[in-house]
């Protein structure tokens, strides 16, 4: 695979005659974040739109200032007429040093979507590829992701391997 890199793009050709190109999301890209996010999750299943139109506004308020301050990354991956074909993002959360990472930072991979017709060609792993080495750039040694089962093993081809994280959640008042 053909990879040329030229500030903050990166443009390859999968197989096909089609050239995609690689680009950082910017803070007018919240629209399109929030829909891929939206679609992501019409796709793995969850179909009770009034909770999903509800999750949209509150993941919108949440990342807005985060995209702002970078703290939010995304990556969009379009073809030769700009067309976004899919996308997916990092957050850069503070964290706790522990024994297996002295760094305060740990990246959260989210929000990754390729449009259905697309989805057979790599977009999704030349994205999670991006992410990557963003994070080794910058000094991001862990990496975590909660990806849906469909999609499990095109991380583990990546190194991601289960941890021992458990999860409860607990009921509060509203």
């Amino acid at each position: 695979m053909d990879r040329q890199t030229c500030k903050n793009r990166v443009s390859f050709q999968p197989p096909d005659t089609v050239t995609f190109t690689i680009r950082p999301a910017k803070p007018a890209d919240l629209p399109r974040i929030v829909k891929q996010r939206h679609a992501m999750f019409v796709a793995m299943g969850y179909m009770n739109r009034a909770e999903l139109d509800l999750t949209d506004a509150r993941f919108e308020e949440w990342v807005e200032p985060k995209l702002a301050d970078g703290s939010y990354r995304g990556w969009f991956m379009q073809d030769e007429n700009m067309n976004i074909v899919a996308g997916a993002g990092l957050w850069i959360m503070e964290w706790v040093p522990h024994a297996l990472d002295h760094s305060t930072r740990r990246g959260n991979i989210l929000n990754v979507y390729c449009e259905p017709q697309y989805a057979e060609l790599g977009l999704t792993h030349r994205l999670l590829i991006q992410i990557l080495d963003f994070c080794r750039d910058n000094g991001i040694r862990t990496v975590i992701v909660n990806p849906a089962d469909a999609i499990r093993p095109l991380y583990e081809n990546l190194g991601f391997r289960p941890t021992g994280e458990l999860r409860l959640q607990v009921s509060v008042p509203n």
